[in-house]
């Protein structure tokens, strides 16, 4: 590597990157003095990127604090704001029609705190749907298990557990990442085994409340709903 780096009658000073003594011609001392000298330069650039990442480390905990500080701040004004006319719908491919795109209805050109908060309500009432046709076919649902990068926001679980009215077991992390894994690993007997050795579970649990807000909500939004799913089935167009 020595005799790649410093050629036989080298005159430049920086040979691929490194610093080389003008005149160098190879031979045990320079290719020994050589490599004291790259050596030492390898440890600079160890070092100045050792001290870059300590700087990033303090800037990102800086910000850190600062967004944990907001967050605080915005969680009693998100969980205090009234309920009006501003639905959200969601999209995907477990609605009741495949022309059913998410949008929002009533929504000003201004998007301010209220847009988010319904939007995230416009997923928990959602939620709320698909649990009222599981149990209306005869399967009980008693809670609701929230993973992946949401969970890890104590608004959107609370958020859930107010609009279904069902206990959110929030447990953090990407499960559902580590569960596809594991599940495509082979034996579907050690699934369980596995999930417990490979799972971190940091489950934080929410209590519903608010419940009369939150069912006056829904009723609202699922009959916004009904009327928006009788139209497409009657002209197979949605309203603009």
């Amino acid at each position: 590597m020595l005799y790649a780096l410093l050629p036989h009658g080298l005159d430049s000073g920086i040979v691929h990157g490194w610093r080389c003594t003008k005149g160098l011609v190879p031979g045990s001392r320079h290719l020994i003095a050589a490599g004291i000298h790259a050596g030492f330069h390898s440890i600079r650039l160890i070092t100045e990127l050792i001290l870059h990442r300590r700087a990033l480390i303090r800037d990102y905990k800086k910000l850190d604090s600062n967004l944990i500080e907001v967050d605080s701040h915005l969680d009693k004004q998100w969980f205090a704001l009234p309920f009006g006319d501003l639905f959200v719908w969601p999209y995907g491919a477990h609605l009741p029609t495949a022309s059913f795109q998410g949008r929002t209805r009533g929504s000003p050109r201004e998007h301010a705190l209220a847009e988010i908060v319904a939007a995230l309500r416009g997923f928990g009432y959602f939620t709320r749907h698909c649990i009222e046709q599981l149990e209306g076919s005869g399967i009980p649902v008693r809670r609701i298990r929230f993973c992946g990068g949401g969970s890890q926001w104590k608004v959107m679980p609370q958020i859930l557990a107010n609009a279904t009215g069902k206990i959110v077991e929030s447990l953090g992390g990407y499960c559902t990442a580590a569960g596809a894994a594991i599940s495509a690993s082979g034996s579907s007997k050690e699934v369980a085994s596995m999930s417990d050795k490979f799972v971190k579970n940091n489950k934080q649990c929410y209590e519903p409340s608010d419940e009369q807000k939150y069912n006056e909500g829904y009723g609202l939004w699922k009959e916004v709903l009904d009327i928006e799913l009788a139209r497409i089935k009657k002209t197979g167009t949605r309203s603009r």
